[in-house]
């Protein structure tokens, strides 16, 4: 399965374990209903909710992250996408 790059993480938001992610796709609507990204080791993650940041980013809570202390962690991470999710083209992704 192939995987493309959808977000890099900024910082931790608020904290109840909640991610500032830049968004590397075209726009929010393109990522808004994700329910699986994976980190640069192939781990993956189960989506709760993505929202809205506005200015080319989202807030984005994962199941497994719950503290400000477990979002620390995730500080400068790539998530990535499989491909099929994304119902795009190659050049608009």
């Amino acid at each position: 399965m192939e995987k493309i790059i959808c977000f890099t993480v900024v910082k931790p938001q608020g904290i109840k374990g909640e991610l500032k992610a830049k968004i590397l796709a075209d726009d929010f609507q393109s990522v808004k209903s994700l329910k699986k990204l994976y980190d640069g080791n192939g781990k993956e993650y189960t989506v709760t909710k993505i929202r809205d940041a506005f200015g080319g980013f989202a807030f984005i809570t994962l199941s497994s992250v719950i503290t400000r202390n477990d979002a620390e962690l995730f500080r400068g991470v790539d998530f990535y996408v499989e491909k099929s999710q994304i119902s795009k083209s190659d050049d608009e992704f």
